[in-house]
């Protein structure tokens, strides 16, 4: 073979590989196709994809070909360019690996994952396989440019990198163009501030000096008309006061229900977090996956089931504040705690925070280590007075972790031997979060089969309502059942990644961070079961409870209780650090609506606030969310010296 046929060979070969990394991801963001052509996007999508690719592979040709020529320039140049190509393999497999699907890239949460050490986890054999893969492939790429530029230097190579340079270009103009309905979904198949080169070296440089890129923000008033349009939204605003968010009550009428021969006046509470359990991955919303979750089934028969539910933010940290502290969070997992974030030292007061107050013994349990992305220290903050992590799990069961996490049957029962064994006295909040369903659902040797197994994701579901009925089998049969409230519900939706696409197979799920999620209710001193249809969220969880244990106290709450206000309130926010949404109403019925910040953070500059406009517009959103930024960093949620007290 010609030196120019292998040349031509190995453009052709590294190209394919790189058209392959990006062909993996295209059906989840154009599942439907569009119209008669459905071939048209997904090919559209990688041309105008692979624009780096095209630059990579074309440096590295010029600089095998340039250091051919010289001894010593040629041996630190070919090192040098071998890096680059192991970089940008490494880079490419490991965000396949984990969050290619999802559009959240490769961040500190995923190196956390990733780092097996640091969280006695075995790396994940499927990216292990992809790594082995994609690495032996490029490797192979690599040594036969090496063969290649020893005898070649023709441009015919770089003619050919230079058409399909411009034909990358001209592929996404053509896009952007032809589908301007589809911008969000398009952005996400060629967004290069996303791409995996440029994210890891920028995570990188924000883990060496601290700087996540939050950014800084000093909007100290809210405009009256987006303060207006948040009412729909049962969030109260006091323009007036230090505190805006403080209110001297969290209801206006005790709860209107009938009361059964089982009612005492302080109960215990006991909240389960399912970990992204989305409602569509239920079995008890509709009839798609019938026998998939039987024991939450027999669980709803005795509670309230809400059908409502939207998750509040995202991830499990971000959503247990939500859920414990009433509160829309405006940082994430990795950024609450920086010091430009105020360090952490905003004062929050969550329900755990006024339940210990009174009495409650206050105690979260969960899978992983406190360390891990700081979840003890933010759990403490939320007030709980014992963090028991994953390796009090291991030393009173004297097992070892099946997973990157201790297992939910292994987590459950350790959650009926502390119960059993007396060590939570009357009255207590005990709230669990569960880990199985969480990416990437590839089985463990104790997991339980839904149907075929085909779908690991509903192998996770199903295992997870499996070793929710060893807690629920002992529950029913205990004391507590008659004196306890037990309350299941989503800590987040399920995240938008492939195996989540091929569990619903021809739904369009791309960027759904926020979405419908499972929620039910259990309390034995109230007449309450059967379904419920209004919309809610896991924000409303401790205002919830507060109205069912008759405590009514001043509160920073953005959440209602689902027994009082939230039922007048049919519109519905999520908020995390850089994913948004809203739930409003429109013409009858409940439009989602999901955005990054990217989406709006330049296009707002000097927005109009249009008070006629019935509902909150994204750039409306932006401005609630950067006042609330300035009022977290400047610690204007909740007083210390002068706080509130009951009345």
């Amino acid at each position: 073979m010609s030196a120019s046929s292998r040349g031509v060979a190995v453009l052709v070969f590294v190209l394919c590989l790189c058209a392959w990394w990006r062909w993996s991801y295209v059906p989840i963001v154009y599942p439907h196709g569009f119209g008669h052509a459905p071939w048209l996007a997904p090919v559209l999508a990688v041309l105008a994809s692979m624009w780096i690719d095209v630059i990579v592979i074309g440096l590295a040709w010029l600089g095998f070909t340039f250091c051919a020529r010289r001894r010593l320039w040629g041996s630190l140049g070919r090192g040098a360019l071998l890096a680059l190509l192991g970089f940008v393999a490494v880079a490419r497999i490991s965000d396949y690996g984990y969050y290619f699907y999802s559009g959240g890239h490769m961040d500190l949460i995923a190196l956390q994952h990733a780092q097996g050490d640091a969280m006695g986890m075995a790396l994940d054999a499927h990216v292990t396989k992809y790594a082995l893969v994609g690495g032996g492939l490029s490797l192979a790429a690599v040594v036969l440019l090496l063969l290649t530029a020893r005898g070649e230097r023709r441009a015919l190579p770089l003619v050919a990198l230079g058409g399909l340079a411009v034909g990358s270009v001209g592929a996404d103009l053509v896009q952007r163009r032809l589908y301007a309905d589809e911008a969000v979904l398009l952005r996400r198949a060629a967004e290069r501030r996303s791409s995996p080169e440029t994210a890891i070296p920028l995570l990188a440089l924000g883990y060496w000096t601290g700087d996540h890129g939050v950014s800084a923000v000093a909007v100290r008033e809210l405009h009256p008309v987006v303060r207006k349009k948040l009412k729909r939204f049962g969030i109260e605003v006091d323009p007036q006061s230090e505190f805006p968010l403080v209110k001297p009550r969290v209801f206006d009428n005790p709860l209107a229900l009938p009361r059964t021969p089982k009612w005492i006046a302080r109960p215990n509470v006991i909240v389960l977090f399912f970990e992204s359990f989305s409602a569509d991955l239920t079995s008890l919303y509709d009839g798609r996956y019938p026998g998939l979750t039987p024991n939450l089934e027999d669980f709803a028969k005795r509670s309230l089931i809400v059908s409502g539910v939207y998750n509040s933010s995202t991830p499990t940290v971000m959503a247990l504040t939500c859920s414990y502290c009433s509160y829309l969070p405006v940082t994430n997992t990795t950024t609450w705690f920086l010091e430009r974030n105020n360090s952490g030292k905003t004062r929050l007061r969550g329900l755990p925070h006024i339940l210990g107050e009174r009495g409650w013994q206050t105690t979260h349990v969960h899978t992983l280590d406190n360390t891990f992305v700081r979840t003890g220290e933010a759990l403490t903050r939320m007030g709980f007075a014992e963090v028991a992590e994953g390796q009090r799990i291991g030393d009173e069961l004297d097992e070892q972790r099946v997973s990157w996490g201790f297992s939910d049957e292994q987590m459950f029962r350790y959650l009926v031997r502390r119960l059993e064994n007396g060590k939570h006295v009357a009255p207590f909040l005990l709230s669990a979060a569960t880990i199985d369903s969480h990416a990437p659902f590839h089985p463990g040797p104790t997991w339980a089969r839904y149907r075929d197994g085909a779908v690991p994701l509903l192998d996770a579901i199903h295992t997870s309502d499996r070793a929710f009925g060893i807690f629920w089998d002992w529950f029913k049969a205990s004391p507590l059942f008659d004196t306890t409230i037990v309350i299941v519900l989503a800590d987040h939706a399920m995240f938008p990644g492939k195996e989540h696409a091929d569990a619903r197979p021809g739904e369009d799920i791309g960027g759904r961070h926020h979405d419908r999620t499972a929620s039910r209710i259990y309390k034995p001193s109230f007449a309450i079961r059967g379904g419920s249809s209004f919309t809610a969220r896991p924000i409303g969880l401790a205002p919830s409870v507060l109205h069912m244990l008759d405590i009514n106290v001043p509160n920073h709450f953005e959440g209602a209780s689902i027994f009082g206000a939230r039922r007048h309130f049919p519109e519905l926010i999520g908020m995390h650090e850089f994913l948004f949404a809203t739930v409003q109403q429109v013409g009858g019925q409940a439009v989602l609506d999901n955005f990054k910040i990217e989406d709006v953070e330049n296009s707002c500059a000097g927005a109009v606030f249009d008070a006629s406009h019935p509902l909150l517009t994204r750039c409306e959103y932006f401005h609630f969310y950067e006042w609330k930024k300035s009022l977290h960093v400047n610690n204007r949620i909740w007083p210390e010296d002068n706080r509130p007290r009951d009345k």
